[in-house]
């Protein structure tokens, strides 16, 4: 699936408030439905944390970009990996069929491979107010979307039910 998918591939560029590298790694289409843009992060795909940090290799995962989001969302398939479910809360800058740019606003809101749901990084997220700034709607706009984000998964809403389940199967078979 790789080999076929290198040509079309698109350029992850996560950064922090407002300019820094963060994670960054390129993502192959998958489809689009009614919930966003699917993508897949194939099996020994490398991700690399900031502009010096140490390559990783990564298992299989399925991205879930919503079209004028807040947020962008992974089901993993590794089980030694914390969460099946990551959902990072951002402020999309661009998304294009070469690049999608976004700025990681800290909170995360993870589903465990047990059920158990939560929300991370708020204190990470409360530092960053302070030491970078971050605008008092760009607070608000996150606070409000983890909130609903961790509603819709504890409620199993979709794509939190099963259909990002079948993307992910999708991306493995």
């Amino acid at each position: 699936m790789v080999a076929e998918m290198k040509g079309n591939g698109i350029y992850v560029n996560y950064r922090k408030w407002p300019e820094t590298l963060h994670w960054h790694f390129t993502v192959y289409p998958l489809g689009n439905d009614v919930h966003g843009a699917w993508y897949v992060l194939p099996e020994g795909s490398v991700a690399k944390k900031g502009s010096s940090g140490e390559p990783q290799t990564v298992r299989t995962s399925v991205m879930l970009l919503p079209t004028d989001s807040c947020w962008a969302a992974y089901w993993n398939t590794d089980k030694t990996k914390r969460h099946e479910l990551y959902i990072d809360v951002i402020k999309l800058i661009k998304a294009d069929s070469s690049e999608i740019a976004m700025i990681d606003l800290d909170l995360d809101v993870a589903r465990r491979w047990d059920g158990r749901i939560e929300i991370l990084d708020q204190d990470e997220f409360e530092l960053h107010q302070k030491l970078l700034g971050y605008p008092k709607d760009i607070v608000e706009q996150a606070e409000r979307t983890a909130a609903l984000l961790e509603r819709l998964v504890r409620n199993g809403e979709e794509p939190f039910g099963a259909v990002g389940d079948t993307w992910r199967a999708r991306a493995i078979a």
